[in-house]
């Protein structure tokens, strides 16, 4: 199982045990880390070690944000740890335990003012000693229920952080999921169509895609090679079947334009082929200007490569040459059987 399976798992499981509440706070980031780290991601990660190791914060108490790492600062501000108070903005920097433990004791400390007596001295206290005791009762039950109603939104702050995090991923990881499915049962129909073309070069395409994790620049030049190899086979055999008798150096197009459709132009013979599978396909905007364009995307690509201009493709540039590849060799070949 790869590593973005075992995310995707771990972040199902998370979320579910997060909404049954079944699992305290603290483990929930490290899952949350583990997922993070299961799927690369560095932002989240440096984010989820402040939630465990704390956010170092000199003792400042009117503006403690200016003394925050710049880096630690960035991630307080989009991670919920910045509220807004009287018109100031604030910052509280205390790990999700502490939290607790403090809400804990408040709580404690509320419940024990339930006992208080106010006249514990019987009639032997004075007005004044009873007035001041009610005042120490008002005044601690309102700081006690203000310093819970804080740190219960701090805390829901900071677990629907965790949350958010883990349905994000979720969500992407199975939508990656999903396309990958596709793109895998698009890639078996577009082979099956292929097979009247050249073995050698399918056989090439397919091996270089599965190696597409390697980080050799060579491997990506490959697959910018064999897809023009893949147009350029499907060029001379769909342009021999539908011209057998083409003798011609040039082809004429419906817009007067004379094209060479000898040697090294497979382009304008794939141009050619176009035009007449225009004519067949009742859906003539799936083929045409968007098969050219990748094509001379990927011509564009190899030139600059030949000039020394862009020696290197970058694997982003041979996944879009794939992708693209499969596309329009599908809709080429799906055309030509209509």
């Amino acid at each position: 199982m790869d590593k973005k399976q075992i995310a995707l798992e771990l972040s199902e499981e998370l979320l579910g045990e997060i909404e049954s509440k079944k699992i305290d706070d603290h483990s929930a980031i490290l899952k949350c880390l583990r997922i993070a780290r299961l799927v690369g991601d560095e932002k989240a990660i440096r984010w989820l070690q402040y939630e465990t190791s704390g956010y170092e914060v000199l003792n400042n108490e009117s503006s403690p944000e200016l003394f925050l790492h710049p880096d630690a600062y960035c991630v307080a501000r989009e991670r919920g740890r910045f509220f807004l108070l009287d018109g100031k903005t604030l910052f509280f920097g205390e790990l999700v335990g502490e939290l607790i433990s403090t809400l804990e004791t408040t709580k404690t400390t509320l419940e024990s003012l339930k006992n208080f007596n106010l006249s514990s001295a019987g009639g032997d206290l004075s007005i004044r000693m009873v007035n001041d005791n009610y005042n120490f009762f008002i005044n601690t039950t309102k700081t006690c229920t203000a310093k819970i109603k804080s740190l219960e939104t701090k805390l829901a702050r900071l677990r629907s952080q965790y949350y958010d995090y883990a349905l994000k991923i979720n969500i992407e990881l199975n939508f990656s999921h999903k396309v990958a499915n596709i793109f895998s049962q698009y890639q078996h129909n577009v082979d099956i169509e292929m097979i009247g073309l050249s073995s050698d070069t399918i056989k090439k395409l397919n091996a270089i895609e599965q190696n597409l994790n390697s980080d050799n620049p060579e491997v990506f030049s490959q697959v910018l090679t064999t897809c023009r190899r893949l147009f350029e086979d499907i060029a001379n055999v769909l342009f021999h079947n539908y011209y057998p008798n083409y003798s011609d150096s040039t082809f004429k197009t419906k817009s007067g334009k004379e094209i060479n459709v000898t040697g090294n132009y497979y382009l304008n013979r794939l141009s050619a082929v176009i035009e007449k599978l225009q004519d067949k396909s009742p859906n003539k905007t799936l083929i045409g200007s968007s098969i050219i364009h990748t094509i001379d995307w990927i011509e564009n690509l190899n030139d600059l490569q030949c000039k020394g201009v862009h020696s290197d493709i970058t694997k982003d540039e041979a996944l879009r040459c794939i992708i693209h590849t499969y596309i329009c060799v599908g809709d080429i070949l799906k055309a030509s059987k209509v």
